[in-house]
């Protein structure tokens, strides 16, 4: 008799999680609607995504989590020369040129990549559009290489 019942509440379970279940959501489409303001650094981008990430880490991990193609984020500088002191004793420093995001995914099942610098300051507008074009730009690779 435990077993009829427990064979039952089995099955009844499998029915409501198919019925019931939900797709994962889009980072894009969890977005927080708000204004398109100018992002000048780190701290400014994690503000204003709205999701209450304090690091970046919690940035990179929402950002994957939340979208289909798996995308990653890295935190991105580019610097001119570098320190040293020459033979005349002067001394040289390495001079920031610019800092900024980008964003990457790699396409399972093919040999696809894509990758998009965003340098401080952008519009966070271009940030959602990035990501929802990666998403795109993946899903049609994904489908091209596995359907």
């Amino acid at each position: 008799m435990t077993i009829i019942v427990a064979i039952v509440w089995l099955l009844l379970m499998i029915f409501i999680l198919r019925f019931f279940a939900v797709s994962k959501p889009r980072e894009t489409e969890r977005k927080p609607k708000m204004s398109n303001p100018t992002i000048n650094n780190l701290d400014e981008l994690l503000e204003a995504r709205g999701f209450g990430e304090k690091t970046f880490e919690d940035l990179q991990k929402t950002t994957y989590k939340f979208t289909s193609a798996g995308i990653r984020a890295t935190e991105e500088e580019s610097w001119e020369g570098k320190d040293y002191v020459d033979q005349f004793g002067a001394e040289h420093e390495a001079r920031l040129l610019w800092k900024g995001i980008t964003i990457h995914t790699i396409v399972e099942g093919s040999d696809a990549e894509f990758s998009t610098t965003l340098k401080y300051p952008f519009p966070l507008e271009d940030f959602w559009g990035a990501v929802e074009d990666m998403e795109n730009e993946a899903d049609e690779a994904w489908n091209e290489a596995n359907l």
